[in-house]
Protein backbone atom coordinates (compact mmCIF):
# COMPACT_ATOMS: atom_id res chain seq x y z
CA UNK A 1 0.00 0.00 0.00
CA UNK A 2 1.40 3.28 -1.06
CA UNK A 3 1.29 6.36 1.63
CA UNK A 4 2.03 9.62 0.94
CA UNK A 5 3.97 11.97 3.15
CA UNK A 6 1.62 14.69 2.90
CA UNK A 7 -0.94 12.12 5.60
CA UNK A 8 -0.39 14.56 8.65
CA UNK A 9 -1.50 13.41 11.53
CA UNK A 10 -3.34 15.85 13.90
CA UNK A 11 -6.21 14.18 15.79
CA UNK A 12 -7.13 10.89 17.46
CA UNK A 13 -8.29 9.80 14.44
CA UNK A 14 -5.99 11.23 12.72
CA UNK A 15 -3.58 8.52 14.41
CA UNK A 16 -5.54 6.18 14.30
CA UNK A 17 -6.01 6.22 10.46
CA UNK A 18 -2.34 6.30 10.22
CA UNK A 19 -1.61 3.47 12.60
CA UNK A 20 -3.76 1.22 10.47
CA UNK A 21 -2.27 2.46 7.18
CA UNK A 22 0.96 1.73 8.66
CA UNK A 23 -0.80 -2.23 9.43
CA UNK A 24 -1.75 -2.31 6.26
CA UNK A 25 1.25 -1.77 4.15
CA UNK A 26 3.30 -4.06 6.82
CA UNK A 27 0.50 -7.20 6.31
CA UNK A 28 2.26 -7.58 2.79
CA UNK A 29 5.05 -9.00 4.58
CA UNK A 30 3.93 -10.53 8.27
CA UNK A 31 4.88 -14.10 8.13
CA UNK A 32 8.19 -13.16 6.31
CA UNK A 33 11.27 -13.64 8.66
CA UNK A 34 12.24 -11.33 11.25
CA UNK A 35 14.98 -9.89 8.82
CA UNK A 36 12.61 -9.50 6.07
CA UNK A 37 10.24 -7.53 8.72
CA UNK A 38 12.92 -5.27 9.66
CA UNK A 39 13.91 -4.18 5.88
CA UNK A 40 10.06 -3.73 5.33
CA UNK A 41 10.32 -1.45 8.13
CA UNK A 42 13.35 0.72 7.49
CA UNK A 43 11.89 0.96 3.71
CA UNK A 44 8.15 2.21 4.78
CA UNK A 45 10.22 5.19 7.09
CA UNK A 46 11.48 6.30 4.04
CA UNK A 47 8.53 6.23 1.80
CA UNK A 48 5.76 7.60 4.34
CA UNK A 49 7.78 9.64 7.26
CA UNK A 50 8.50 13.41 5.52
CA UNK A 51 12.30 14.28 5.55
CA UNK A 52 13.41 10.74 5.58
CA UNK A 53 16.49 9.96 3.14
CA UNK A 54 17.61 6.54 4.48
CA UNK A 55 16.56 4.31 7.91
CA UNK A 56 18.23 1.68 9.99
CA UNK A 57 16.78 -0.62 12.28
CA UNK A 58 19.31 -1.25 15.37
CA UNK A 59 19.29 -4.31 17.70
CA UNK A 60 20.73 -4.49 21.29
CA UNK A 61 21.43 -7.74 22.90
CA UNK A 62 23.53 -9.12 25.43
CA UNK A 63 25.58 -5.84 25.17
CA UNK A 64 26.11 -6.32 21.22
CA UNK A 65 25.12 -4.00 19.05
CA UNK A 66 23.97 -4.39 15.36
CA UNK A 67 22.32 -3.22 12.47
CA UNK A 68 19.37 -5.79 11.59
CA UNK A 69 18.17 -3.92 8.58
CA UNK A 70 19.27 -0.17 6.65
CA UNK A 71 18.12 1.07 2.66
CA UNK A 72 21.68 2.68 2.17
CA UNK A 73 25.01 2.95 3.17
CA UNK A 74 24.81 6.22 5.22
CA UNK A 75 22.88 5.04 7.77
CA UNK A 76 24.68 1.65 8.10
CA UNK A 77 28.01 3.80 8.11
CA UNK A 78 26.41 5.87 10.92
CA UNK A 79 25.30 3.16 13.00
CA UNK A 80 28.70 1.69 12.77
CA UNK A 81 30.30 5.10 14.13
CA UNK A 82 27.88 4.37 16.93
CA UNK A 83 28.44 1.24 18.05
CA UNK A 84 32.40 1.69 18.19
CA UNK A 85 31.86 4.90 19.93
CA UNK A 86 29.42 3.21 22.43
CA UNK A 87 27.17 5.75 22.41
CA UNK A 88 24.94 8.10 19.73
CA UNK A 89 21.70 9.03 19.15
CA UNK A 90 20.48 5.88 18.40
CA UNK A 91 22.23 3.59 20.68
CA UNK A 92 20.91 5.96 23.48
CA UNK A 93 17.31 6.06 22.43
CA UNK A 94 17.49 2.03 22.84
CA UNK A 95 19.38 2.45 25.93
CA UNK A 96 16.80 5.46 27.78
CA UNK A 97 13.37 5.06 25.60
CA UNK A 98 13.16 8.02 24.72
CA UNK A 99 12.94 9.95 20.99
CA UNK A 100 16.19 11.63 19.96
CA UNK A 101 15.55 14.39 17.33
CA UNK A 102 18.78 16.00 16.12
CA UNK A 103 18.44 18.91 13.69
CA UNK A 104 22.62 19.08 13.13
CA UNK A 105 24.46 16.10 15.31
CA UNK A 106 27.88 17.56 13.87
CA UNK A 107 27.22 20.67 16.45
CA UNK A 108 24.70 18.31 19.37
CA UNK A 109 27.41 18.75 22.17
CA UNK A 110 25.50 14.99 23.21
CA UNK A 111 27.50 13.17 21.28
CA UNK A 112 30.52 15.39 20.04
CA UNK A 113 32.71 12.35 18.21
CA UNK A 114 29.78 10.51 16.92
CA UNK A 115 28.53 13.73 15.16
CA UNK A 116 31.43 15.54 13.92
CA UNK A 117 32.47 11.37 12.21
CA UNK A 118 29.25 10.84 11.06
CA UNK A 119 28.26 14.22 9.09
CA UNK A 120 32.30 14.09 7.65
CA UNK A 121 32.53 9.88 7.00
CA UNK A 122 28.62 9.52 6.00
CA UNK A 123 26.96 13.12 5.11
CA UNK A 124 24.60 12.69 7.66
CA UNK A 125 22.99 15.90 9.39
CA UNK A 126 20.05 15.09 11.04
CA UNK A 127 18.57 12.41 12.84
CA UNK A 128 15.67 10.77 14.46
CA UNK A 129 15.84 7.70 16.76
CA UNK A 130 13.30 5.78 18.77
CA UNK A 131 12.87 2.81 20.35
CA UNK A 132 10.61 0.13 19.14
CA UNK A 133 9.33 -1.49 22.32
CA UNK A 134 8.25 -5.31 23.01
CA UNK A 135 6.36 -6.38 25.15
CA UNK A 136 8.59 -9.04 26.32
CA UNK A 137 11.69 -8.00 25.60
CA UNK A 138 13.98 -9.55 27.37
CA UNK A 139 17.86 -8.73 27.13
CA UNK A 140 16.75 -7.94 23.56
CA UNK A 141 16.18 -3.92 22.46
CA UNK A 142 15.20 -2.90 18.93
CA UNK A 143 15.76 0.85 17.36
CA UNK A 144 14.32 2.78 14.52
CA UNK A 145 16.94 5.74 12.89
CA UNK A 146 16.02 7.99 10.55
CA UNK A 147 18.74 9.93 8.12
CA UNK A 148 18.89 13.05 6.62
CA UNK A 149 21.70 14.58 4.26
CA UNK A 150 19.68 18.19 5.15
CA UNK A 151 19.70 20.20 8.67
CA UNK A 152 16.34 19.99 10.60
CA UNK A 153 14.90 17.90 7.89
CA UNK A 154 12.29 16.05 11.01
CA UNK A 155 9.65 18.05 12.26
CA UNK A 156 7.25 17.49 14.88
CA UNK A 157 4.95 15.62 12.35
CA UNK A 158 8.07 13.40 11.31
CA UNK A 159 8.35 12.48 14.72
CA UNK A 160 4.95 11.49 15.33
CA UNK A 161 4.17 9.55 12.12
CA UNK A 162 8.09 7.59 13.08
CA UNK A 163 6.44 6.96 16.62
CA UNK A 164 3.87 5.46 15.51
CA UNK A 165 5.40 3.45 13.06
CA UNK A 166 7.81 2.57 15.98
CA UNK A 167 5.17 0.96 17.39
CA UNK A 168 2.91 -1.06 15.10
CA UNK A 169 6.68 -2.17 13.66
CA UNK A 170 7.45 -3.25 17.17
CA UNK A 171 4.68 -5.37 17.13
CA UNK A 172 4.93 -6.95 14.08
CA UNK A 173 9.13 -7.89 14.64
CA UNK A 174 7.95 -9.08 17.83
CA UNK A 175 5.67 -11.79 16.09
CA UNK A 176 7.93 -12.27 13.62
CA UNK A 177 10.80 -13.13 16.10
CA UNK A 178 8.96 -15.76 17.62
CA UNK A 179 8.18 -17.56 14.58
CA UNK A 180 11.95 -17.49 13.92
CA UNK A 181 12.53 -18.87 17.22
CA UNK A 182 9.80 -21.75 16.39
CA UNK A 183 10.98 -22.25 12.93
CA UNK A 184 14.63 -22.52 14.53
CA UNK A 185 13.40 -25.45 17.31
CA UNK A 186 11.70 -26.85 15.00
CA UNK A 187 14.83 -27.43 12.97
CA UNK A 188 16.84 -28.62 15.75
CA UNK A 189 14.44 -30.91 16.96
CA UNK A 190 14.46 -32.59 13.18
CA UNK A 191 18.03 -31.88 13.10
CA UNK A 192 18.42 -33.49 16.65
CA UNK A 193 15.90 -36.69 15.53
CA UNK A 194 18.33 -37.43 12.53
CA UNK A 195 21.47 -37.49 14.28
CA UNK A 196 19.59 -39.91 16.55
CA UNK A 197 18.19 -42.24 14.10
CA UNK A 198 21.91 -41.90 12.12
CA UNK A 199 23.97 -43.18 15.37
CA UNK A 200 21.91 -45.87 15.86
CA UNK A 201 21.98 -46.98 11.99
CA UNK A 202 26.12 -47.15 12.67
CA UNK A 203 25.83 -48.42 16.19
CA UNK A 204 23.76 -51.69 14.71
CA UNK A 205 25.86 -51.84 11.43
CA UNK A 206 29.23 -51.18 12.73
CA UNK A 207 28.49 -52.62 16.32
CA UNK A 208 30.39 -49.43 18.04
CA UNK A 209 28.91 -47.81 20.79
CA UNK A 210 26.63 -44.62 21.54
CA UNK A 211 29.64 -42.50 21.94
CA UNK A 212 31.34 -44.17 18.79
CA UNK A 213 28.73 -43.54 16.41
CA UNK A 214 28.46 -39.92 17.42
CA UNK A 215 32.18 -40.14 16.84
CA UNK A 216 32.24 -41.29 13.13
CA UNK A 217 29.35 -38.55 12.02
CA UNK A 218 31.52 -35.79 13.59
CA UNK A 219 34.37 -36.72 11.70
CA UNK A 220 32.81 -37.22 8.29
CA UNK A 221 31.40 -33.87 8.87
CA UNK A 222 34.92 -32.04 9.56
CA UNK A 223 36.24 -34.30 6.67
CA UNK A 224 33.10 -33.87 3.95
CA UNK A 225 32.81 -29.86 5.07
CA UNK A 226 29.24 -30.77 5.61
CA UNK A 227 26.92 -29.92 8.59
CA UNK A 228 26.57 -33.06 11.04
CA UNK A 229 22.76 -33.21 10.47
CA UNK A 230 23.15 -33.79 6.52
CA UNK A 231 26.11 -36.52 7.16
CA UNK A 232 22.96 -38.06 9.49
CA UNK A 233 20.50 -37.61 6.84
CA UNK A 234 21.88 -39.14 4.20
CA UNK A 235 23.10 -41.95 6.92
CA UNK A 236 19.34 -42.31 7.54
CA UNK A 237 19.05 -42.34 3.71
CA UNK A 238 20.95 -44.77 2.59
CA UNK A 239 22.03 -47.00 5.68
CA UNK A 240 25.82 -46.53 5.62
CA UNK A 241 28.04 -43.57 6.43
CA UNK A 242 30.63 -44.40 3.36
CA UNK A 243 28.55 -42.92 0.40
CA UNK A 244 28.61 -39.17 2.65
CA UNK A 245 32.14 -39.51 4.15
Amino acid sequence: MALNRRAVPATPDDLLALFLRFREALSEVEGESSGDIAAAIARLSVQAVPGVEQASITERRRGSLRTLAATGAMATGADAIQYKLGGGPCVDAITDGVVYRNDDIGRDERWPEFGRRATAETGAVSMLSCRMFFAEAGDRMIGLNLYSTAPAAFSDVAQTMATVLSTHGARVLETATAQDKVAQLREALSSNREIGIAMGILMATRKVTRTAAFELLRLASLNGNRKLFLVAADVVDTGTLDQCS
